[in-house]
């Protein structure tokens, strides 16, 4: 019985010193190297009202572990009475490329025209060419200019009792709108957190107005007297589920 045991000690002290020269030995694995990542942000209305100016937009999710060399946004362009155009652009298409540097987070710039009466839509999609030649690409978006309400801010009254926005309404879209109505955000105090781009995740004063074109006012209820900062915008919501955001007022 004690040979076994002093066997049966042997086995396991030989077993422990084992286990423990493997863990002494352990080679972590390496980490999946990051890619990157992008996405492409629907397109804002103009900021004056005809369809004279467009905002494109897209985000930067994930950096990679390579460099960017470019990135913007690829657009196609239908125009009236042409089928020279694609569905789903590449590099290979009309670039353009923002010049900003290249870090996580939104960007966004804006283009030249596309006139309703020239254009019969717009397919337009993100992308960032890395150092080694690598494309990555956003999610192709569609803008049709004929559906889409033209309508902006013209003046906010300021930041104090009553604050009241201004719309104009210049062209109503050939899609039914569901509502419509102004977006905004504002701080009270000085350290408030702040949405400068305002959207329905934020505050919304719907028109009591039936969409038509013309001019209204809209009185936005914040409580108190005054504000520190605020960012207001129109907003169009579609019964097929889109919305759409005009320009920003501050």
């Amino acid at each position: 019985m004690k040979r076994i045991s002093l066997q049966l000690s042997t086995l396991l002290a030989a077993l422990f010193l084992f286990a423990f020269s493997c863990q002494d030995h352990y080679v972590p694995e390496e980490p999946e190297p990051e890619t990157l990542k992008i996405r492409t942000l629907p397109i804002e209305s103009p900021t004056d009202g005809e369809y004279s100016r467009t905002r494109f937009g897209m985000a930067i999710e994930k950096l990679g572990n390579q460099a960017i060399k470019k990135f913007g946004m690829i657009i196609s362009t239908h125009s009236i009475g042409s089928n020279n155009y694609t569905t789903n652009p590449t590099i290979a298409n009309q670039k353009l490329s923002i010049n900003e540097a290249a870090t996580i987070g939104e960007h966004s710039f804006v283009e030249a025209s596309f006139d309703r009466d020239e254009y019969v839509e717009v397919f337009y999609r993100a992308y960032a060419e890395q150092t080694n030649g690598d494309v990555v690409y956003g999610e192709v978006f569609k803008y049709t200019p004929a559906d889409i309400v033209s309508i902006r801010v013209t003046n906010l009254s300021g930041n104090k009792a009553p604050i009241e926005v201004d719309l104009d309404i210049t062209y109503l879209g050939a899609i039914e709108v569901e509502e419509y109505g102004v977006v905004y955000s504002y701080k009270v105090n000085v350290n408030d957190p702040v949405t400068p781009n305002p959207t329905l995740a934020d505050h919304k004063i719907k028109s009591a107005v039936a969409l038509k074109l013309g001019k209204q006012t809209i009185g936005l209820p914040i409580p108190g007297n005054s504000v520190i900062q605020i960012y207001t915008r129109p907003y169009v919501k579609y019964k097929n589920g889109n919305v759409f955001y005009g320009n920003i007022s501050s």
